[in-house]
């Protein structure tokens, strides 16, 4: 009798995903523009502005549709939190991490 066919063995398989320890490849900011104030969002400003906004079109819709309101009349940017943005020059490294 002829005798079989040599098995192989195959190596164990490895797992395609394996963790490095690095952190993600977007993590970080790419440009270093910051916001002048601790405030870190402006949402709730923008949206009680606008709000204010929807209401003064409302009211003068029916009356005279060519004067509408615009969002500088009624709302005062300056009143936000945020003071605007401002370009860091030399930012710390923890600046930019997200």
């Amino acid at each position: 009798m002829d005798d079989p066919l040599p098995v192989q063995t195959l190596p164990p398989l490895r797992p395609r995903l394996v963790i490095t320890g690095r952190t993600m490849a977007r993590s970080r900011r790419r440009t270093p523009i910051f916001g002048i104030t601790t405030s870190r969002r402006e949402k709730q400003d923008k949206r009680r502005a606008n709000r204010v906004l929807r209401r003064a079109v409302r009211q003068r819709l029916p009356d005279l549709p060519e004067l509408l309101p615009l969002l500088r009349k009624v709302s005062n940017a300056w009143s936000f939190d945020k003071d605007g943005k401002a370009w860091a020059r030399d930012p710390m490294p923890w600046d930019m991490r997200k």
